[in-house]
Formats: C-alpha cells, sequence, structure tokens
C-alpha cells in the first residue's frame, strides 16, 4: 500500500509512482539540457517523447533529429551567441526545433502565429535574434516577419537522411536557453531569461509531483511543457484545444492512457462544464493545475469526474521562479475556504512572506511572497535595471538571490501558503501574465480615446474577464467592435478586454490619481446595443441563443450580437462549440 500522511488542514501527501522506478537522472549529473535528452535516449530510446493526435516522436529520434537540426544552424554559421527565434505549430516540430537550437549552443525566443504581426516584430527587434526557425505552415508568416534581413530556416524542408556533418557545441549549466516574451508594466512585452541550469532545476520542481518517466502527460493548451514532461523523462501529448475543441478530448484522454493532466485552471474548468454529469476520466492520476486561483467549487465539480486515487495538484510559481509551492487535494481532503490553498514550498527554494520593510509577517498576515533559489532566472533580456529591482542579491547570509514576486499572501498555521492577488495590478488571464498598463497604452493610442483603465474581474464561473473604462472625445459612444478591432493590431487575443465601459470622467484619488476600486462593476453598466435587437425567429435560432446565454452568462441574446462584443474569448468559443456538437451533432 502506498504510504501516505496529512497536515492538519487536510493536504495529503502521497508519494505516488503509478509503481514505476523513480527518476534516475539526478539533475546535478546532466546540468544540461542536451545531455538529459540524450540519456534518456541511450536509456530507452523507443519511448515515446512527444505525441500528438498526428504524429509521434520517440526519444531517440528527438535527440538524433535534433543534432541534425544544430548541424545545420552552425554549418549556416550562426553560431554567435544571439537568440533564435522559433515559430512553428506546437507539435514534434516544435519540440526538434528548441532541442536543436540548444545544441547549437543558442538560446530560443518563441513567436506565436496567434499573435498580432506588430509583436511579434517587437520580440524579434528586441531580441536581436540573428535567426528565425519555422515549419511549412508558418513559412509565409515567417517571411513577412524577417523581410528578408533575418535568414529562414524551413524544418520541414530538413533531408532527415543527411549526416550531421557538425557536432553539437560544447555548453555549460550558465548557458542560455530561451527568452520567454510576457507582458510588460512599461507598455511593450519584457523577456524572461532561462539558462540550462534554471530550467532544468525549476522543470525538476515536477518531480515534486511525481512526474515519473513513464508518465504520460496531457499539456492542454497552447505549451509543449518541454520542462515539465521531457527533462523528466516523461511523455508529453500535446492537445491544442484552440484547435482541435473539447469534444473529443475526453475520449482521447483514455485512448491514450493519459495519467497526468496539465494546464491552467480555466482550461480544465470549461472543458469539465462540456462533460456529461456521468461522464468519467479513469485514466488520470494526477490534474496538475497552475497559474491560476483554484476555488473550493472547482474541486467539487472536478471531483465527480475523477478517479477516488487521482490527485488534484495546485501550483503557484512565475516565469522567473517556475513552480514553488504546491498543494496535494486527494477525495478526502477538507478544503473549508472559498479558494484552495498553495500548499508548502517545494525543496530546494525558500519562500517567505514580508511586509514593507522587508521583515517575515507572522501567520494570517498579509505580505509580498519572496522566493528565494541558486536556480532562480539570471532576469530580464536587455533590463538591468527591471533586473536589478526584482532580483536581489545580497538580501540573505550566503548572498543567494531573492525574486520579489510581487504576489500577495499569508501562512496558515502548519506552513501552508495561501496566494490572495498581486502587489500592483498584475494578473494572470487564462494562465497568462497581463500587464494593464500595455494594454491601457495601446488603448489610448487608438483613435476618439483619451483615457483608459483596465481592470480584472471574476466571472460567475471564476474565471478572470478584463474589463477597459474609458473617456472618449466626443459623443456617442465609440463603437466596441472598432476598439476590438484597434487592439487587436498589437495585442494577443488573452489580453483584448471582454467588456468596455465608457464613462464620462474616470474616478479619481485625493492625489488625482486614478482611483480603480471606486469604478462601477461592469454588470452595474447598462451597455446599449450597437444595433437593433433581434429575438431568435425559429426553433434552431432558439437554441443557439439559449447555448450561447448558458456559455456566456449573458441575457438575452439576439441573433445579431456579436459573441466578442458578449465577452467571450477563445477558450468560451471551445466550450461554445462543444455544447453545438452535443445538441446538433454538428462539429464547427
Amino acid at each position: 500500500m502506498t504510504p501516505e500522511f496529512r497536515t492538519a488542514f487536510g493536504e495529503v501527501h502521497i508519494p505516488l509512482t503509478d509503481g514505476q522506478p523513480p527518476d534516475l537522472l539526478p539533475a546535478e549529473l546532466h546540468a544540461t539540457i542536451p545531455d538529459r535528452i540524450a540519456a534518456f535516449a541511450t536509456a530507452e530510446p523507443e519511448r515515446v517523447a512527444v505525441k500528438t493526435p498526428y504524429e509521434e516522436l520517440s526519444f531517440a529520434e528527438l535527440d538524433r533529429k535534433s543534432t541534425q537540426i544544430a548541424s545545420i544552424i552552425l554549418q549556416k554559421g550562426y553560431g554567435a551567441r544571439l537568440p533564435i527565434a522559433l515559430l512553428t505549430e506546437v507539435t514534434t516540430t516544435h519540440a526538434l526545433g528548441i532541442l536543436g537550437i540548444l545544441k547549437a549552443g543558442e538560446c530560443y525566443v518563441s513567436l506565436k502565429a496567434s499573435h498580432p504581426l506588430r509583436r511579434n516584430e517587437y520580440i524579434l527587434a528586441d531580441s536581436q535574434a540573428a535567426l528565425l526557425i519555422t515549419d511549412k505552415r508558418n513559412v509565409e508568416l515567417a517571411m513577412a516577419l524577417a523581410k528578408e534581413q533575418i535568414a529562414i530556416i524551413n524544418l520541414d524542408e530538413i533531408d532527415q537522411s543527411s549526416p550531421s556533418n557538425i557536432g553539437p557545441r560544447a555548453i555549460t549549466p550558465d548557458t542560455y536557453a530561451s527568452i520567454n516574451y510576457s507582458s510588460g508594466s512599461t507598455g511593450t512585452p519584457k523577456g524572461i531569461i532561462q539558462t540550462h541550469r534554471s530550467t532544468i532545476s525549476l522543470g525538476m520542481a515536477a518531480g515534486n509531483s511525481n512526474f515519473t518517466r513513464h508518465a504520460r502527460v496531457a499539456a492542454v493548451g497552447s505549451t509543449l511543457a518541454f520542462n515539465r514532461t521531457l527533462l523528466n523523462g516523461a511523455s508529453v501529448y500535446p492537445w491544442l484545444a484552440m484547435q482541435e475543441g473539447f469534444s473529443k478530448l475526453a475520449d482521447w484522454l483514455q485512448a491514450n492512457e493519459i495519467t497526468v493532466f496539465l494546464s491552467v485552471p480555466s482550461v480544465f474548468r470549461n472543458f469539465v462544464a462540456t462533460l456529461q454529469k456521468t461522464a468519467r476520466l479513469p485514466s488520470l492520476r494526477k490534474v496538475i493545475l497552475t497559474g491560476e486561483t483554484l476555488y473550493r467549487k472547482d474541486v467539487e465539480s472536478f471531483r465527480t469526474h475523477l478517479s477516488p486515487d487521482c490527485v488534484i495538484v495546485n501550483e503557484l510559481g512565475s516565469n522567473e521562479t517556475k513552480t514553488y509551492a504546491q498543494f496535494l487535494i486527494d477525495g478526502a481532503t477538507d478544503i473549508s475556504t472559498n479558494i484552495v490553498p498553495v500548499g508548502r514550498p517545494l525543496c530546494g527554494k525558500t519562500v517567505r512572506v514580508v511586509g514593507e520593510g522587508g521583515s517575515e509577517v507572522g501567520v494570517g498576515q498579509i505580505g509580498e511572497i519572496v522566493v528565494t533559489t541558486r536556480d532562480l532566472s539570471p532576469g530580464y533580456w536587455n533590463r538591468p535595471e527591471l533586473t536589478q529591482e526584482r532580483f536581489r542579491s545580497g538580501e540573505t547570509p550566503d548572498g543567494e538571490a531573492q525574486y520579489h514576486t510581487g504576489d500577495l499572501g499569508y501562512w496558515l498555521p502548519g506552513g501552508i501558503l495561501v496566494h490572495c492577488g498581486r502587489k500592483d495590478w498584475q494578473y494572470k488571464i487564462r494562465g497568462q501574465k497581463v500587464e494593464p498598463a500595455e494594454i491601457e497604452a495601446t488603448l489610448q493610442h487608438l483613435d476618439g480615446v483619451v483615457e483608459a483603465v483596465v481592470v480584472a474581474h471574476d466571472d460567475e464561473t471564476g474565471d478572470k474577464r478584463l474589463v477597459a473604462y474609458f473617456t472618449a472625445q466626443q459623443e456617442p459612444a465609440l463603437a466596441i467592435s472598432e476598439l476590438r478591432r484597434g487592439l487587436a493590431d498589437s495585442l494577443p487575443e488573452y489580453m483584448i478586454p471582454a467588456v468596455f465601459v465608457q464613462l464620462s470622467v474616470l474616478p479619481r484619488t485625493p492625489n488625482g490619481k486614478v482611483d480603480r476600486r471606486a469604478l462601477p462593476a461592469p454588470d452595474q453598466i447598462r451597455q446599449e446595443p450597437e444595433e437593433t435587437f433581434v429575438a431568435p425567429r425559429d426553433e434552431l435560432e432558439l437554441q443557439l441563443t439559449k447555448i450561447w446565454e448558458q456559455v456566456l452568462g449573458a441575457h438575452p441574446v439576439g441573433v445579431r450580437n456579436d459573441f466578442f462584443d458578449l465577452g467571450g474569448h477563445s477558450l468560451l468559443a471551445v466550450r461554445l462549440f462543444a455544447q453545438i456538437e452535443k445538441k446538433f451533432g454538428k462539429n464547427l
């Protein structure tokens, strides 16, 4: 029988290994990413590394083909320690591109085809990328971005039978591995650096939730979860929810005997909402949720579809630290608060909650969460001032760097951490970090907008939605569709507000700043429709509008209403299509 014990707060500690041997490859013995992948390829060459609904790649193939890509990069003379941009679908090609770039001794910068052209152009310019690697599906976009100034390699045109004439470059644990861009408070994205050492060490946090090397991990969303799966020898099964939808996901999980489901809470929440009440997900042994707040009502809902021995793992982390706290929940765990705790610090990470003066606060007192570990990110790309502000060295006796997360939290008795928001006005939207200042700056550049402020509200399901309040130069009110289109030219979909509210004046504090707390709730604002309301005119339209109302939480919905103007977003669209398919048998 598997040993376990519980805390006074019901948290379960179970060393789940699914009966498999422990990890044979400690991080300190294989301190670069290519070394670690090569070790798994040697130990079990035929085991699946990446499998999508359409293709799969073994660890041996991943190791061999990525060496070939590295050889081509070096043959073309791109070994100047400059970043290489990667624009591919999140498939086997994406994994090969990442590892090939790393074997060439360079770091990669991921671009996303779903992001606006301007944003990808900014990331290319800011990162100073020397090369752009792509696939056949994205080659036209790559050419538009490169503008004949950056060389392009199309991975789908590589002759897989050609030999690797140049071996991988020698790299060290401190060689840069990646630059990940996220929303920035200055109005432009900022790049977060990871080295091989920090990527492996931070990826090993998965070991605390027991990723065995035989786990089958469904990464549901837009990420390959490279460091959470492959670096632990597990097999990753990407499921692109925005492309594949939810209607066939449950069957796919069972057919592939998926043992671990990895996503942000809002993705799993919306997936579960599409299931029949009697539906079960029997193969899952672990559901790992990270990047957003998890609520008690979520756990109650999820449990009805999970087997009794499936553990839900609630995590807290950031791009700078990766996961640093986890809370494990089984069927008997009693959660007495509406917000699920994020648990205890992981091994090798010290977590403190400090007040304004920098000293630790007592149990139950709210303060900023500060993380100390020797394997933090080195900082921000070409942002020395911001790096110095957030990554502070010399504050500990041994001089370890500390990262001031900007997250607020407090300790429960027994050393269990609860996350309760941000020190600043930053938000997580569907797992993505969002700085409202970047949205506000873009909105205020649109014709007719005088001032703008963006905040987040929880909807009835627990998902956060962005609400933009603005003032305009003149009446009548600006068309919401025009505002959306203007923002979509520069911002990714998850940063476009779900609701727009025009006010005559923004509320102010006594010192003249916008008073965000005094902004009216969006449901208290009566927003006149842009077109005359048209009610459903036949049974089909009536059934469709009922589905819209249920998914959007809006009433009434007319046949001319715009899905996005009613607060819809891509994840809700996936859920909408699943409900339509369930009702009508039509796959959209």
